[in-house]
């Protein structure tokens, strides 16, 4: 672990112990006809949030933590639009230029794999390594098993969507001996693409027992805005309805309280992604083919844009360029609750890791 590690992993536990929320955030998934659509609620104690362009044609390595780690190194393939509240290369969540949509999601019962000789990750980078690579789902399932998830502090889980509709949950749950094994859920027929904070097969199981008949059930347990949420998408139909304001609706449903800080709905055909906030409920619109996502033609600078901001509508023209200051300042916020604790080098060694990366397409 680096010398700073003890204090980042103490920054880390603030941020995800900050609205005390196992049961928080909810990702769905509406997969009927030409209305496919991906919906997230992102709750949480932090409301800042950066969306973030990253390019193609850009070789990384992951960031160390811990001594014994040895970081994976990639080339991303795919340029995406990611959100992000604790600096560039960490996102929340996002969609690639192929479709592809990762999101993430708090698991009280994460175990992650122990120590071995693979390459490994951290749980944010986790996100942008599969946008940086990959385009459908199975690509995601096939590649999994060839890194380590290095926890650093969150126990977490996945929901990853391909723009045919391909949906998984990629959950490390504990073995039979207690090891953390990656399991690989499939949302397929009668399985709705819902998950929450616990497992999907227990979600699944209580969805399976819900009686239809009955009033939907209310609370922001996990169990209820699953049932809640998967009902909205079983009633799905995008030829009665706008797939947007239902998609929409279905977010407010599960995350409808003060700490719904974002409200994300990606439309994996077009390349569409739609965002509100808590504070600013106009909703605007971020397409994919505006934004330049190739390292060579964007003079290997990604973009950012304040999530927090009024005005409706197109948001596409509204990025400004990435500066090492605005990264900063995007990690100080992360790390706000701990930073009066925290030695400059914490602050600069993940502020400054996008500066290891260098474009190969020139």
């Amino acid at each position: 672990m680096p010398k700073s590690g003890n204090f980042i992993l103490a920054a880390f536990a603030v941020i995800f112990s900050l609205a005390a929320i196992s049961d928080a955030c909810s990702t769905l998934g509406f997969s009927k006809e030409t209305g496919y659509l991906v919906a997230k609620s992102y709750d949480w104690g932090q409301g800042h949030g950066t969306a973030v362009t990253n390019l193609s044609g850009m070789e990384k390595t992951g960031l160390k933590y811990w001594k014994d780690d040895q970081p994976a190194k990639w080339k991303s393939r795919f340029g995406s639009l990611t959100f992000n509240q604790h600096g560039r290369e960490f996102p929340l969540g996002g969609m690639n230029e192929a479709g592809l949509v990762v999101e993430i999601m708090w698991l009280p019962e994460t175990k992650a794999p122990d120590l071995d000789q693979r390459d490994s990750v951290n749980e944010l980078e986790w996100i942008q390594y599969q946008l940086d690579q990959f385009e459908t789902t199975e690509q995601v399932r096939q590649a999994s098993s060839k890194f380590r998830l290095s926890r650093v502090f969150a126990t977490v889980h996945y929901m990853v969507c391909d723009k045919g509709g391909d949906c998984a949950s990629f959950e490390y749950l504990p073995d039979d001996q207690g090891k953390g094994k990656l399991e690989v859920l499939n949302a397929g027929p009668g399985s709705p693409a819902a998950l929450t904070n616990r497992p999907y097969t227990q979600m699944l199981s209580a969805w399976k027992q819900w009686n239809p008949q009955n009033a939907l059930p209310f609370g922001e347990g996990s169990e209820a805005r699953f049932i809640r949420g998967s009902t909205f998408i079983e009633n799905f139909d995008p030829a009665k309805m706008d797939p947007i304001d239902h998609a929409f609706a279905a977010l407010q449903s599960v995350g409808g309280t003060s700490l719904s800080k974002f409200h994300i709905v990606y439309e994996p055909l077009t390349g569409v992604v739609h965002f509100r906030t808590l504070g600013f409920r106009d909703i605007k619109v971020v397409d994919l083919k505006k934004l330049d996502l190739v390292c060579s033609r964007a003079q290997e600078k990604s973009k950012f844009l304040e999530m927090n901001q009024a005005g409706a509508g197109d948001a596409s023209g509204r990025f400004f360029a990435y500066t090492e200051k605005a990264n900063e300042d995007l990690v100080r916020a992360g790390l706000s609750p701990l930073l009066w604790v925290l030695p400059k080098s914490t602050l600069s060694l993940l502020a400054d890791h996008p500066k290891d990366q260098v474009c190969t397409n020139r």
